[in-house]
């Protein structure tokens, strides 16, 4: 029987990234703003290793840069609307888990990929904006392309396949969003409600054929969101939000085609209430329930069920 100090299975490595990004504003004409920014990344990994009992694999060094622009367009419309439209690109680099975290077999390392490209994102969105009298109105038209996307998944083109971290060549999100903010619609009460459509598809995957066309993982193709607020003078407030979420999926092939069980990812509508109550200078009491209606849903694992909380908070100056 072996000690349990002896050491089995250990991975380490270190990531560093140093970054620098500068932004302007500029008001070129009356009702024309341009912001331009720009992001300068550079990373590096290092320090990397994988052992096994008295095997050790060493990995070698890796650094790069990449340059992040971003642009916004915005134009004043008159009669409280203004339109947007704003691009940008985006880097992540591999976390230390994704590039080294895995096993050793006979001397072999599998299970992980030290030669993990960053993921890069292309996102455009096209907006109007409704300054009202009581609040705001906001739509929202997007596309994200998302080009090695890190996902871990099963590289089905090898036997015996391999699940670990990999780059999925390309993901694809297209959508449309809506979003009302009204404040003091009546006496005190404020309300927020948005709703999006989102088809979010895997465009390219050389490793996993059969997800290419489906439904990308955990993007609801619908969703809304409503949370309204009354607000009794500076004594007391009361918040009721209500969360719908249609079907997701947890495969890349969406080949999980019970989402009410354990792996799953149902459907749910979702009701949540708080009551926060002033007791007096910097004192201040909570009262809440999260999913009120006991919904059982799942997102992989099971959510909780009915949940009554209470806080109380006491800050002092």
């Amino acid at each position: 029987m072996r000690s349990l100090t002896t050491l089995e299975d250990t991975f380490a490595g270190r990531t560093q990234t140093d970054a620098l990004y500068a932004q302007d504003a500029w008001r070129f004409a009356p009702s024309w703003t341009l912001v331009a920014g720009l992001r300068l990344e550079r990373w590096r990994a290092f320090d990397g290793e994988r052992s096994h009992a008295a095997v050790r694999i060493g990995y070698p060094e890796r650094s790069g840069r990449w340059w992040s622009p971003k642009l916004a367009l915005e134009r004043e419309l008159g009669g409280g609307w203004n339109a947007s439209l704003s691009l940008g690109r985006a880097v992540r680099m591999p976390t230390v888990s994704e590039l080294f975290q895995g096993r050793i077999t006979g001397g072999a390392l599998v299970n992980n990929d030290p030669d993990l490209k960053p993921e890069r994102a292309f996102s455009k969105d096209i907006g109007l904006t409704r300054e009202l009298d009581a609040g705001r109105l906001r739509v929202s038209l997007y596309e994200e392309d998302v080009r090695d996307a890190l996902f871990s998944q099963t590289d089905t083109t090898v036997f015996p396949t391999v699940t670990n971290i990999q780059n999925v060549a390309h993901v694809r999100t297209r959508g449309e969003e809506v979003a009302w903010e009204a404040r003091d619609l009546a006496d005190g009460f404020d309300l927020d409600v948005s709703a999006a459509h989102n088809d979010a598809r895997t465009v390219a995957n050389p490793r996993n054929p059969a997800s290419v066309g489906k439904r990308f993982y955990r993007i609801p193709e619908w969703r809304a969101d409503a949370v309204g607020r009354w607000r009794f003078g500076d004594v007391a407030a009361l918040t009721l939000a209500a969360r719908w979420s249609g079907r997701q999926y947890n495969t890349l092939d969406n080949s999980d085609v019970n989402p009410g069980t354990f792996g799953g990812a149902s459907a749910y509508f979702v009701v949540d209430a708080k009551l926060r109550i002033r007791l007096g200078s910097g004192a201040e009491l909570g009262l809440g329930v999260d999913n009120a209606t006991d919904r059982r849903y799942y997102v992989y694992h099971p959510y909780p069920g009915r949940t009554f909380y209470a806080e109380a908070k006491v800050t002092t100056r």
